[in-house]
């Protein structure tokens, strides 16, 4: 069974997950080979099983290895970072054999990834995480995690039907009335503007914006959707969704 990580505990190389199942549809989404070199400097590779099942470590040579590579605990609140590394020989690590995948808790590092990413023979992508100190095998996803900053968060927002011409992250359509003149009443001639406070990336002013609740497919945390209350055009996304209450890392909510 996949062990559980604490102060440099073993996770084992032959463990299984026993939440995945074989039957699960084909995503084909190539991702580079993973290699890493121990501190008895032999290469090995890193494969993950059909099904998500296995993690399996081969010894390797002549290819391009790291010594480690250092990934985030996906558990809500938790800032610890982990290094993924593979047991040498001889082993310095109690109940650990060579060639094991062991991880051990080191400094947060905002920079790392979420997860390591392999492909299982038949094609699926998979996402080696931790959570929680523990190891967890997810079925990977090619596009974002969460909704794409920039995009229309609902695309016919308000009942109107909005448009994007750019493309992501630029003008929406259409726009608000800004220094327009009245033909007739109150005064012929005389001009009045749609403004606010704040004006989003889309174009439009607003007063205070709209926070929509999400999920991040990839860590199955709760998200925050900062939109622009006019149109939905996303500025922001903040996991977890609970994080916006923070008075002292948001406290204001703007894009």
């Amino acid at each position: 069974m996949w062990g559980r990580a604490g102060m440099g505990r073993m996770l084992c190389r032959t463990a299984y997950h026993g939440g995945a199942s074989s039957e699960i549809a084909i995503m084909i989404y190539p991702v580079p080979p993973v290699y890493l070199i121990d501190a008895s400097n032999q290469e090995w590779s890193l494969a993950c099983s059909n099904g998500g099942q296995q993690i399996l470590t081969n010894p390797v040579s002549g290819q391009q290895a790291v010594p480690y590579i250092l990934v985030n605990d996906i558990a809500p609140y938790t800032q610890q970072t982990w290094q993924f590394l593979i047991v040498p020989n001889p082993s310095p690590y109690p109940n650990a054999s060579p060639g094991d995948l062991y991880i051990l808790p080191v400094a947060y590092s905002s920079s790392a990834g979420r997860q390591i990413m392999f492909n299982s023979p038949d094609g699926n992508l998979w996402w080696l995480q931790i959570s929680d100190g523990g190891l967890v095998l997810n079925l990977g996803t090619s596009g974002s995690c969460t909704p794409i900053v920039g995009s229309l968060y609902i695309k016919n927002w308000n009942n109107i039907a909005w448009s994007q011409p750019g493309g992501i992250g630029t003008t929406v359509y259409p726009q608000q009335q800004v220094n327009t003149a009245f033909t007739d009443f109150p005064v012929a001639g005389q001009t009045w503007s749609e403004i606010g406070l704040w004006v989003s990336s889309c174009g439009h002013w607003l007063d205070t914006w709209e926070i929509f609740r999400d999920i991040n497919i990839c860590t199955n945390q709760s998200a925050a959707i900062v939109a622009c209350p006019v149109c939905s055009n996303i500025q922001q996304v903040i996991t977890p969704y609970e994080a916006i209450f923070d008075v002292l890392r948001y406290p204001i909510v703007v894009g």
